[in-house]
């Protein structure tokens, strides 16, 4: 349905000729809405070819939220290496997230599983050992319920 829309969208830049430019009868920002469509129509139909591109971007805009509302926090960050620590946690978090894992939990066990790692392989070529570190790996899934249980343990005073 929403093909046929958007075939009927892009097919009103036809009805106007170089002798009947659309400006002449559209003004103001719907012009310059009307001709933003024009110019990105290959980008704008892309959803329509590829089942996996969404057709919007609300995704993406929900990911970014906290780092909007988290800028003036940000004014501590005075370097371009400290910008992309920040670039590197957040994307590590939102990694976390998108993943379904608890973020704290995920850096607990990056900071706990990883320098052993690194003493172990250093910085080879073959980064491969980096995968059991993924959120989506069984070694972080497993580490993540017995933290849950652990923490529940503690809570009930079971410890």
């Amino acid at each position: 349905m929403y093909q046929v829309a958007i075939f009927h969208y892009f097919s009103l830049y036809t009805l106007y000729t170089p002798q009947k430019p659309l400006h002449q009868f559209i003004k103001g920002l719907m012009q310059k809405a009307l001709n933003y469509g024009k110019n990105q129509e290959v980008y704008l139909k892309r959803f329509m070819e590829d089942g996996y591109v969404p057709m919007h971007n609300s995704g993406s805009e929900r990911c970014i939220i906290p780092l909007c509302i988290g800028r003036n926090n940000w004014k501590a960050i005075d370097s371009e290496s400290g910008a992309d620590v920040a670039a590197y946690a957040y994307s590590i978090a939102e990694t976390a997230k998108a993943n379904h894992a608890d973020p704290f939990c995920y850096y607990k066990f990056l900071l706990e599983e990883l320098p052993p790692l690194l003493k172990e392989h250093g910085l080879d070529e073959d980064l491969s050992f980096l995968d059991s570190l993924m959120p989506w790996s069984e070694s972080y899934r497993a580490y993540e319920q017995y933290e849950k249980e652990r923490h529940l343990q503690e809570l009930s005073g079971v410890v």
